[in-house]
């Protein structure tokens, strides 16, 4: 019974630490997303760089996709 208490101690630590690790990864992620956004509507980019962008908000709708 004491080693199933452990156990679960020790796994509601490792969830908080994931719960923290995701949130920790979603907070610049979001910024970084949303300066893409903007960066995507100027005006002057050429077509490299917009596929470059493409790239990058392709990779963070990925990560996005990874959390609960």
């Amino acid at each position: 019974m004491e080693e199933a208490v452990r156990r679960a101690d020790r796994l509601a630590v490792v969830g908080g630490m994931a719960a923290g690790l995701a949130h920790e990864i979603r907070n610049p992620l979001a910024s970084m997303c949303g300066s893409i956004e903007v960066l995507g509507a100027s005006p002057g980019l050429d077509g490299d760089e917009r596929k470059l962008m493409n790239v990058v908000r392709g990779e963070a709708e990925r990560l996005e996709a990874l959390g609960p």
